[in-house]
């Protein structure tokens, strides 16, 4: 069986006689009647129909930042780092691989106090912002971060906006992020268990201070 949401697969587990779809919701989402689209064999038979599901409206509070100008005017440079960054995002969100995930339960990367939250809209330097996107761990440089669970390390990279960053796949679409390290001590391609050290927090990227981001994708 086959389901998809905007185009994306999305993971599906069945822990009994229904199936189950987990879908990311992108903050943009328009709130209304959302389509599930399924596609299923049936011996020589391919079936397809559609299924809805609600996206409520949900107002989140706003947090003002002050940060360098230089990630609000881009250089030509900066500009031309930041064209070549986009792609590989974009590849790295979509990719998915057929295991299932061995869990929906994940261990935060490092302790520390949770600064900014899921959903809150930002200003910087005064200007609207696109909503924080995922959970901010306020950690010194230097403090390790470990796999939330296991999974394969899928990029790294050190993107302009995210500085050095390292995604990890825990099956079916389940990535996390872990962005603004200072060091990555993990390869594309490797196998990470639970609480492996994927490398040191940092302040690369677009940051107000040394800090873990941590999301999933």
């Amino acid at each position: 069986m086959n389901v998809t949401y905007g185009g994306h697969r999305v993971l599906t587990v069945k822990p009994g006689d229904d199936l189950f779809g987990i879908i990311g919701i992108p903050l943009d989402a328009t709130p209304g009647t959302q389509k599930l689209h399924i596609s299923a064999a049936q011996g020589t038979l391919q079936l397809a129909y559609e299924t809805g599901f609600e996206i409520k409206p949900k107002a989140y509070p706003t947090q003002h930042l002050k940060i360098d100008p230089r990630f609000l005017k881009l250089s030509p440079e900066n500009q031309q780092r930041n064209e070549r960054d986009q792609p590989l995002i974009a590849a790295a969100k979509k990719h998915w691989s057929d295991t299932p995930p061995e869990t929906f339960t994940l261990d935060l990367p490092a302790a520390g106090r949770l600064s900014a939250r899921f959903g809150i809209g930002r200003t910087l330097n005064g200007r609207e912002s696109s909503p924080h996107g995922g959970l901010d761990v306020a950690v010194g440089t230097g403090t390790p971060l470990r796999a939330a669970a296991a999974g394969r390390v899928i990029a790294t990279d050190d993107y302009f906006y995210s500085g050095k960053s390292v995604w990890v796949d825990h099956g079916q679409g389940f990535i996390t992020l872990y962005i603004h390290m200072s060091r990555i001590d993990v390869n594309a391609g490797d196998s990470v268990e639970r609480g492996t050290t994927l490398g040191l927090s940092g302040a690369t990227g677009r940051v107000t201070g040394p800090h873990l981001h941590w999301r999933c994708c």
